[in-house]
């Protein structure tokens, strides 16, 4: 149980955090909204003259820029920059932002950096959540879970405001209470609350190992799971009615799940008709649904989570992802299309 303190500090942590957001500047906010258009050669280095200048909200997104973005999805601009330049640029107070920042006492750059590092609980997730940045909480708690923290993360209450953005976790809490029990379990996945299915698929696939053996998948629903982790190739030799039910299951996912609409964006502008066999080569290309989970917004007070899963810039990393990965991904396509616009 958490103790009294940590509340009241989260109490501060929220109050300082709707400041900040309330006091973006102009300048911040063009910066912004160069960087959602992927214009890096415009936005980055007047993110970096604001850090400079003090601007500690500039100062982490650029912080979370730096470490948060694969060498993959850097921009044409950025990725041509020499090593002099990319530290004037991410260093421009000669030391890395958030070490800067949460060494003068920033207590969210303090807990971003934490959550990185191996020490990081649930705590941390929770006075993430408490700052407003509700995607890293949420990425963290998924981390946790990989880490063999599972016990820390499926015991949470459900009134703990952390909670209700678990959506993998209530999802699969779903799946256990009634999903299992279905007569058509595969037809009540498609109908099931598409925010946080595909990350409660994968996560009750897992699960089943330890915590929910008496409610697991069942075997083209396991199937699934491994097209969703980026392994088709059991789907793919199940047939076409299997391959024809995963299609349109991460389809409606496209349209849904906010960490599928980047993709979704490529798959849509490349191979529209398409969209479901797109999205699950382009999940065997990048190697699942995992590493889409992680691109979020540098700074979720002042660019939403919503706002940057629909922006140029998140399309345009995936993109340039799935470009680097291809010729190197494991398996065999499970759709052309998508290689051939990418430029595979």
């Amino acid at each position: 149980m958490r103790v009294f303190s940590f509340l009241i500090a989260a109490l501060g942590l929220i109050s300082a955090t709707i400041a900040s957001a309330q006091e973006a500047s102009p300048e911040l906010q063009v910066a912004t909204d160069a960087w959602l258009s992927d214009d890096d050669a415009t936005a980055l280095p007047a993110l970096s003259a604001l850090a400079a200048s003090g601007d500690q909200s500039a100062a982490i997104m650029l912080g979370r820029i730096e470490r948060m973005t694969p060498k993959p999805a850097e921009s044409p601009w950025l990725a041509s920059l020499s090593s002099a330049d990319r530290a004037a640029l991410f260093a421009p107070t000669g030391a890395p932002l958030l070490d800067a920042l949460a060494g003068g006492g920033d207590a969210l750059a303090e807990m971003l950096l934490a959550a990185d590092g191996p020490e990081a609980t649930i705590e941390t997730a929770h006075t993430l959540h408490a700052f407003g940045e509700v995607e890293r909480a949420r990425h963290l708690a998924w981390t946790m879970l990989e880490a063999g923290k599972l016990a820390e993360v499926v015991t949470m209450p459900q009134e703990e405001p952390l909670y209700r953005d678990l959506d993998w976790l209530w999802w699969m809490r779903g799946w256990m209470a009634g999903g299992a029990n279905s007569g058509q379990p595969e037809n009540w996945v498609l109908v099931s609350e598409a925010k946080g299915r595909a990350a409660g698929i994968i996560f009750a696939n897992w699960a089943a190992q330890f915590i929910a053996a008496k409610t697991p998948l069942t075997e083209e629903l396991q199937r699934v799971a491994s097209a969703l982790d980026g392994k088709p190739a059991a789907l793919v030799a199940a047939g076409p009615e299997e391959v024809a039910y995963a299609e349109k299951l991460v389809a409606g996912l496209a349209r849904r799940d906010p960490a599928m609409r980047p993709l979704a964006a490529v798959c849509n502008t490349a191979c529209g008709e398409e969209l479901g066999a797109c999205m699950l080569e382009g999940l065997r290309v990048l190697g699942g649904y995992g590493a889409l989970m992680p691109l979020d917004t540098p700074l979720e007070p002042v660019i939403s989570q919503s706002a940057y899963t629909t922006s140029a810039k998140a399309a345009a990393n995936v993109r340039r992802m799935i470009a680097a990965a291809s010729p190197a991904a494991p398996g065999e396509p499970v759709n052309q299309c998508l290689a051939s616009a990418v430029g595979g």
